[in-house]
């Protein structure tokens, strides 16, 4: 009875065994199974773009899982594909892969189409068995240069290799069936359209003769005046056909003034023109500009008196113009250069040099400046303390100065005895207590801590100095 649940429980666990889905890992090699193929999708998702198909046997190795998808690399591609599609490939042990029969096609010229039809693939394990090794993928070699290439089969993670034979075009020659529509070139020109230019190719082996459009130009050279060979190159070095250019020069078609001067404004005692800043352009049937010197043009149309005023620019055979205003030259201002001495003391009589370095100047609206001595000036007036303004008038224009009266009495010393004792302490005293009033010249040496007013402060440091107890600076020491 024991052997009999034994073997019974056995006999379960090897149907749930074989019940039981392979656990696909990262790693592990897979191969299609699906007979319609699998799609490679962008994303773990049946709804995500599809990619590309992957044909049945193809092999495939998991980079990543989820949800029952792997994440896998194909033909270029990295996308996922659905786990229900493929089979586990393990224990099959592949060998390698044998070139049973190579394609059809295996000579072939430059820019020729690779063709594998007829290639036949076969799988070897290491068990001997031998398959068809269906699906397998083929590395298209280079088709645009010469020489043997070789061809690379993969499939199930191997790989072999076939050669194909790329030769060269069996051309003959090329001709030049019809010349551009246009046979001349601009000098200096940026660019030569050969419009219309028609070649043909010619070959040797029986082929019909072909016009072809991927030819190359050699030997324009666009700032040599005269006639030139070209050269037409197909495909190779010594495949060449050439027509005749004429490099003509270039001309002069417009002249322009990009720039006016910088002055624009004269006045009739300087009608000079100024050319500083100017900028004039010359343009080219070739398309291009170039700069024209201001002394090789030349300028018409003196300045004149009168408020407008034409320029008129020639170069080659081309004009510009321009505009500038003319007025007249009169005085606007007077400018002054000051006395030596602007400081008097008052009650000082002056004589005829108390001005002396006085220098009076017209300015001019051209900006020019000129001395005058054609000039009035106030009389300066020493009986009156403080800041006398003083007018200087020539004609219609005047202008002004600054000079000051002031006292030769020390200050402090408000009662002008020559001397800062207890009585002016005791006048300046009576000026804070707006007892007394001060005239200007007093409150000029009453103000000895310079605040612009007089207080008990200045009162008190008037008697300290009287007391030999504080020294009284002069102002501006």
């Amino acid at each position: 009875m024991m052997k009999k649940l034994v073997s019974a429980v056995l006999s379960a666990a090897l149907l749930l065994i074989c019940l039981v889905p392979h656990a696909f890992s990262v790693g592990e090699t897979y191969i299609v199974s699906a007979e319609a193929g699998a799609w490679l999708y962008y994303l773990n998702s049946e709804s995500s773009a599809k990619l590309a198909l992957v044909r049945k046997d193809t092999l495939l190795t998991a980079q990543e899982t989820s949800e029952g998808f792997i994440k896998t690399f194909y033909d270029g591609y990295v996308g996922w594909v659905l786990l229900s599609d493929l089979s586990s490939q393990e224990g099959n042990d592949l060998w390698g892969l044998l070139i049973e029969s190579p394609p059809d096609k295996t000579v072939y010229y430059e820019d020729d189409e690779f063709i594998s039809d007829g290639l036949a693939v076969t799988a070897v394990y290491n068990d001997g068995r031998r398959e068809n090794a269906a699906g397998f993928t083929v590395s298209a070699p280079d088709m645009h240069s010469v020489g043997k290439k070789n061809v690379v089969v993969a499939w199930g993670g191997k790989s072999a290799v076939f050669q194909i034979d790329v030769r060269r075009i069996p051309l003959d020659h090329i001709e030049i069936t019809s010349l551009p529509e246009k046979t001349t070139l601009i000098e200096d020109s940026d660019y030569y359209d050969y419009t219309g230019l028609a070649v043909t190719a010619y070959y040797s082996d029986g082929r019909p003769p072909a016009p072809v459009t991927d030819f190359t130009l050699e030997g324009i050279d666009r700032n040599a005046v005269g006639k030139q060979n070209v050269t037409v190159f197909y495909k190779y070095e010594d495949i060449s056909a050439s027509f005749e250019i004429e490099v003509v020069p270039k001309k002069e078609i417009n002249l322009r003034l990009t720039r006016i001067p910088d002055k624009t404004v004269y006045y009739e005692n300087n009608l000079t023109p100024d050319l500083t800043g100017i900028e004039l352009t010359v343009d080219y049937d070739n398309g291009k500009s170039a700069l024209v010197r201001p002394d090789k043009a030349e300028f018409r149309q003196p300045i004149s008196t009168t408020y407008k005023n034409t320029i008129l620019v020639y170069y080659s055979r081309f004009m510009t113009e321009y505009y500038v205003d003319v007025f007249a030259e009169e005085p606007v201002r007077l400018a002054l250069d000051l006395p030596a001495v602007t400081q008097f003391v008052v009650g000082t009589k002056l004589n005829e040099d108390a001005l002396l370095g006085l220098r009076v100047y017209k300015v001019y609206n051209s900006g020019r400046k000129e001395e005058t001595t054609d000039y009035i000036v106030d009389e300066i007036d020493t009986s009156v303390f403080g800041a006398q303004t003083i007018n200087v008038y020539c004609g219609d224009l005047s202008a002004a100065f600054n000079v000051s009266i002031v006292s030769d009495a020390p200050l402090g010393d408000v009662n002008h005895d020559g001397k800062v004792n207890s009585v002016d302490a005791r006048l300046t005293l009576r000026c804070a207590a707006r007892l007394t009033e001060f005239t200007d010249e007093q409150i000029s040496r009453g103000d000895v801590n310079a605040d612009g007013k007089i207080t008990t402060t200045d009162a008190r440091i008037i008697l300290r100095h009287a007391s030999h107890i504080e020294f009284i600076e002069e102002k501006g020491a």
